[in-house]
């Protein structure tokens, strides 16, 4: 069930579903946003005729005059660009098939075939996913929200780190398998760690789910004549609930807490935010993007800004979470050490006393 309005407020989660209306983001965010929004060279030259001849047959699906920038374009026959294209025009062409006759189902398969397919390729080597999933650590991670309900969410869709089982690391090779890309990210490892620290390591937001951790984004979807808001405050819950477990995993280091991305379908209406805490201990879940993707400038923009969020995730995100368990690894690495220092200096004495008894006698 999501949590009302009220319940979010007093629980120090805000919601800007505006993106001209936003809060001044940290540096952290605002780097992410510029990041994701960054839409300079991303489809060949080639296509602006094609572009500009669909943005005048979708002009009535946005309000003002939305016409693509000069420098979107670039002079480059490099398949990524043509790719692009396609996909963006494949996701507009059966966002409008869809119209308002749809299930919410539907709609979940129109996003996850057309918009996160890339990242589903990715998911065997990096990223991993689940689908419709329960959090059934969200107390344990963040507590009750303040009206003390079971508000544990449950995301239609969300995106995290792989961890590596058996099965996995035998599909790796050579180089692969060495480093703390792969090292640090092992079930057998990670359990290690839960096991020494079981008040304070988290990594799975559900119990239900060992081979993905560590969620980095965060999917909500509606049918066209869904409840909006309520999409809104099931992210801002899902949203909220990942960064507070990166709150946790990054205590042991006092390190920054990286962002968490949060994204809401209601119909072909998109909006993608970014979730992160301000100085007054508010957490707030700012849109940073808002678009239709049955226009075809707003199709091209979300392919590309699906394209910078793996990077980000890749690049940015995870070894974040990689430095965030060096430091956990470290301290149990050195309590360790002074466990045999401690059992070492005890038999020395051990040994001496006996020294000295044998003297006496």
């Amino acid at each position: 069930m999501a949590p009302t309005l009220r319940t979010l407020n007093k629980s120090n989660i805000e919601i800007e579903a505006n993106p001209r209306r936003i809060t001044p983001l940290p540096k952290h965010a605002e780097e992410l946003r510029q990041l994701l929004l960054n839409f300079k060279h991303i489809l060949p030259k080639q296509k602006k005729i094609d572009l500009k001849k669909l943005c005048l047959t979708d002009e009535h699906l946005v309000r003002g005059d939305v016409q693509p920038a000069d420098n979107i374009f670039f002079d480059s026959l490099h398949p990524t660009y043509e790719a692009r294209w396609q996909a963006a025009s494949n996701l507009r062409d059966m966002a409008k098939h869809l119209g308002t006759r749809h299930k919410e189902s539907q709609r979940n398969a129109l996003m996850t075939n057309f918009v996160f397919h890339d990242i589903n390729q990715q998911s065997s080597e990096v990223f991993l996913w689940g689908s419709d999933e329960l959090f059934t650590n969200a107390v344990p991670i963040r507590g009750q929200l303040s009206d003390k309900e079971d508000h544990r969410p449950k995301p239609d869709l969300w995106f995290g780190l792989g961890i590596y089982g058996d099965q996995r690391l035998s599909r790796l090779q050579g180089l692969e398998k060495s480093g703390k890309a792969v090292d640090h990210f092992t079930q057998d490892n990670l359990r290690c760690l839960s096991r020494d620290h079981p008040n304070g390591f988290l990594h799975l937001p559900s119990k239900s789910n060992k081979d993905a951790g560590f969620p980095w984004m965060v999917v909500e979807f509606k049918k066209e004549l869904g409840d909006q808001q309520e999409a809104l405050r099931q992210a801002a819950n899902d949203s909220y609930t990942s960064y507070r477990l990166g709150e946790r995993l990054a205590a042991k280091g006092h390190l920054p807490v990286s962002p968490i991305v949060a994204f809401t379908s209601v119909g072909p209406k998109v909006k993608i935010f970014i979730m992160y805490k301000d100085r007054r201990a508010i957490y707030r879940m700012a849109c940073i993007w808002s678009g239709n993707v049955e226009h075809i400038l707003h199709a091209v923009q979300l392919r590309r800004i699906v394209d910078q969020l793996m990077f980000w995730a890749l690049r940015i995100f995870k070894p974040w979470v990689t430095e965030c368990l060096e430091h956990w690894y470290t301290e149990t690495t050195g309590s360790e050490t002074d466990a045999e220092t401690d059992a070492s200096n005890s038999s020395d004495e051990s040994a001496e006393d006996d020294e000295d008894s044998e003297d006496g006698e």
